[in-house]
């Protein structure tokens, strides 16, 4: 993955992705993640990988318990931050 010679060294934790796009275009950059994932981790979840897409307005999950935890936690990294016991106690 960071041996792209049209990007800088370290491109993929300095560049904005807008930046990236326009140098590889989406469709290489998405083969470029996913074999990278299928690679590494399988069994990953696409926000396990991509961890902003769990950013999620309480309002628009769909699950009403999945809303209330969400509201009591603040936020997605809070939710995620919880033990498994505070998670019950939600």
């Amino acid at each position: 993955m960071r041996d792209q010679p049209e990007l800088p060294g370290a491109w993929w934790r300095s560049l904005p992705v807008s930046r990236v796009l326009a140098v590889l275009g989406p469709e290489r950059l998405a083969g470029i993640l996913a074999g990278m994932t299928l690679e590494h981790w399988p069994a990953a979840a696409v926000g396990d990988v991509l961890p902003a897409l769990y950013v999620l307005d309480p309002e628009d999950a769909d699950e009403p318990c999945t809303a209330i935890a969400l509201d009591r936690a603040g936020s997605w990294a809070g939710l995620l931050a919880l033990t498994g016991h505070e998670l019950r106690e939600q």
